[in-house]
């Protein structure tokens, strides 16, 4: 073999080492038939290319495997981040995205004319076919590209028909009906089992438009881009049918229900300040009863604004002992003498004067402070019988009516705690006796029956208060663990109007007697009404006409001297009872 020619061989050898190096591991050196060193040189590089594509090949595949674990991975984060994990809904921050997109779309585009100013590309909404009833409709916005999975709904982008832009979107909140019973009483389990069906019942009735979130527990939402008010409408309507159906669970049907309130979509809004509308008409459509549908007006916002505000005046006035109490006689009819009182609240507000309950307490309710009242009226009615030890002693049958809120008699605890505010007073059980709405024992569970039966046996009067506004039967009497009944003013007031009044009265007396109850009338406000359930067999009574409410120390000082209240003339207080009135109308 000639120099020249090895030299070509050698200079093929380094093509095809810069081949390998520059990445073409698919390059490969030819030998001679003379099997000589270059040849020798060659095969050895061929060997090396070959395993280095075999590596490189291997470390593709790694890379390829790894890649996808970590798409999935980012896939699988960014739905545990923006899908609800129960349900496969959009959660709270998906919808979040998707009603700031929505709101995006629907605001005027500015544009600038020919003569240098700005203006809007004339779009202004007002126009142009239905979009969340589906017959026309556009798909919902959905979040940047590739940051928002699309497995809760197919969602595409909103296109509103030509000549027009997308109106701004509606929202409606959906919260389930006796959710909590159902979880309560059936376990967590059926209850996710509720949510996983209603879940997929509003994504059956939803259009592809729109959104359907779960926001937690048993709220839901549904966001409706480019929606027509009417639409939207139909749209809550098909979403309470469709919840309203029982759901079968483990042999058992449930029945659910739902309260929803709308939003709709207005120029200018923001995504906090739907979500917030959207919730104000929600529990607008909860106070509303069941099943109801609200749509969210101003008002509505100035009331919860109202409530808020009503609510901290209120919690002020526990901590700063704004409440004052009343004590109103309750008086033997036939003897004229005082067998016990009332203690009513008033509240001194440092702005509005001296309140009446009819002006707080529907207030105190609403807004949850109804419990902390309650509280303070019996601590302070219980001090303030204490107090009394002189009065106690000139008159043995003396009791003290102290009212109570259905929210406090269901509170767990409730008995105890009356026997602890009790024990820390000095104050005998029977004493005092407890009041309780007559509307607050209807849909009772049995806590709170079962907690008055324990305080009946340790000695504490209970009793019914306006008796006569519910739906009261003797049956209904017999099974409560009461030993009193305080018939509604109402009934003693149809005395003066109402000729078929007495025979009534006479027939609910009847009924308290067969159910061996005592009875205490409200409202006896004249002769006439005094005259006539005393000979109608009425035990005890209260009102102006036996004496007006007044405070603590005018009450011991008159009561503890007479123990009796003599007739008045019509139209005036009992004589012996003050003409200082703190009380002003009876609560």
């Amino acid at each position: 073999m000639t120099s020249r020619t090895e030299d070509q061989r050698l200079e093929a050898v380094v093509d095809l080492i810069v081949q390998l190096a520059s990445g073409d591991l698919d390059a490969r050196g030819s030998t001679s038939p003379d099997r000589d060193t270059i040849d020798a040189v060659i095969t050895g590089i061929n060997l090396l290319a070959g395993e280095l594509q075999a590596l490189y090949q291997d470390l593709e595949s790694r890379v390829r495997e790894r890649t996808g674990q970590l798409e999935q991975a980012h896939e699988d984060l960014a739905r545990m981040a923006l899908l609800d994990p129960l349900t496969g809904l959009a959660n709270r921050t998906l919808l979040a995205v998707r009603t700031s997109a929505a709101l995006d779309l629907a605001r005027p585009a500015r544009t600038e004319g020919t003569d240098g100013t700005e203006g809007t590309d004339g779009t202004d909404g007002t126009e142009g076919t239905e979009g969340t009833d589906g017959t026309d409709g556009p798909g919902a916005p959905a979040g940047p590209a590739g940051d928002v999975p699309t497995g809760d709904r197919d969602a595409g982008p909103v296109r509103p028909p030509a000549g027009r832009g997308p109106r701004p979107p509606a929202l409606l909140l959906v919260d389930l009906d006796e959710f909590k019973t159902i979880n309560d009483n059936l376990g967590h389990g059926a209850g996710d089992a509720v949510l996983q069906e209603i879940a997929q019942r509003l994504s059956a009735v939803a259009r592809p438009a729109e959104t359907v979130a779960r926001l937690g527990g048993d709220e839901f939402a549904v966001l409706a881009p480019d929606a027509d008010d009417d639409a939207v409408l139909r749209l809550a309507d098909r979403i309470l049918s469709a919840v309203g159906v029982p759901i079968e669970l483990r042999e058992r049907t449930v029945a659910t229900g739902a309260s929803i309130g709308v939003r709709l979509g207005e120029p200018g809004l923001d995504a906090e300040i739907l979500m917030r509308d959207a919730d104000i008409a929600m529990y607008a459509a909860k106070a509303a009863g069941r099943g109801t549908v609200r749509v969210f007006r101003p008002e509505m916002q100035h009331r919860m604004l109202r409530r808020l505000q009503a609510s901290s005046d209120l919690a002020r006035a526990v901590a700063d002992g704004e409440f004052r109490l009343a004590f109103q006689p309750v008086v033997d009819l036939a003897t004229h003498r005082v067998v016990g009182a009332e203690a009513l609240v008033r509240w001194q507000h440092p702005e509005r004067g001296l309140l009446q309950p009819e002006e707080f307490i529907g207030l105190a309710e609403e807004c949850g402070r109804i419990g902390e009242v309650g509280e303070w009226v019996l601590r302070e009615s219980l001090t303030q019988l204490a107090r009394w030890p002189d009065l106690l002693a000139a008159l043995p049958h003396f009791r003290l009516h102290v009212n109570v809120s259905a929210v406090e008699v269901g509170r767990v605890r409730f008995d105890e705690r009356v026997l602890e505010e009790l024990a820390a007073a000095g104050v005998e059980p029977s004493r005092v006796v407890l009041e309780v709405a007559e509307t607050a024992l209807l849909h009772d569970d049995g806590q709170a029956t079962r907690a008055l039966a324990r305080l009946r046996g340790s000695g504490v009067g209970v009793g019914i208060d306006d008796f006569g506004t519910g739906f009261s039967s003797l049956s209904y009497l017999r099974r409560l663990p009461i030993d009193t009944v305080k018939l509604d003013r109402s009934l003693t007031a149809g005395l003066d109007s109402d000729p078929d009044q007495r025979p009534f009265l006479a027939a609910v007396l009847q009924v308290i007697k067969a159910a061996q109850l005592g009875v205490i009338a409200e409202g006896i406000e004249t002769r006439r009404h005094w005259q006539v359930l005393r000979d109608l067999g009425c035990d005890r009574g209260q009102g102006y006409w036996l004496g007006r409410p007044v405070d603590a120390e005018r009450f011991r000082a008159t009561v503890g001297v007479t123990r009796s209240v003599p007739p008045a003339v019509d139209g005036a207080s009992a004589p012996s009872l003050p003409t200082r009135d703190l009380a002003g109308p009876l609560s």
